[in-house]
């Protein structure tokens, strides 16, 4: 492989926090950084709670059947594809986005969210997230559904809090992650 797509991928890598380039010395993963993930966290619960709120406010019957369908098959991925989920969960998130015209603030939230990836990883394969997660999602789309914003946002509020809320108890897991 030519060395320009390499760099590349390493600048950008740079870029998003996840590396640290030290010219002649190396390269090396950087650690998770916590304030730049609670910056994250407010961006993405402003722009998902307005998605939602949007969603509620209009007749979405078909959009909800879709949701639904995307729930019943995260429901069907064995507790041991986490992989799998997560990209049916990150489906479900663009899905809205996208019924509202608003996808690429779905692409920037993606673009700046790889520290809260990583944080994810460590924190899906907990015991009961899997459960909290579908049951997040039921509740977003309930009130979509039957566009009552208030428990629409209220619902994805919470949901997204899941995460962030265990930081400190997931750094206190793994301290070696963390900056």
């Amino acid at each position: 492989m030519s060395q320009t797509p390499v760099r590349e991928a390493l600048l950008r890598l740079e870029q998003l926090g996840l590396i640290n380039v030290r010219p002649q010395s190396g390269t090396e993963v950087a650690y998770i950084d916590i304030v730049q993930l609670e910056q994250n966290h407010f961006l993405r619960e402003a722009l998902e709670c307005e998605v939602v709120r949007r969603l509620a406010e209009q007749d979405n019957q078909g959009l909800v059947q879709h949701l639904l369908s995307i729930l019943d098959m995260q429901e069907s991925v064995s507790d041991d594809d986490v992989m799998l989920f997560a990209k049916l969960d990150e489906l479900f998130h663009r899905t809205m986005f996208e019924a509202v015209g608003q996808l690429s603030l779905h692409q920037l939230i993606r673009s700046r969210s790889g520290h809260m990836d990583r944080v994810r990883r460590l924190h899906l394969p907990l015991e009961g997230k899997i459960k909290s997660v579908l049951e997040g999602h039921r509740a977003i789309v309930m009130g979509i559904q039957f566009n009552d914003l208030v428990h629409a946002v209220a619902q994805m509020r919470e949901h997204l809090a899941g995460t962030i809320e265990k930081i400190h108890l997931l750094r206190d897991e793994f301290p070696n992650y963390f900056c």
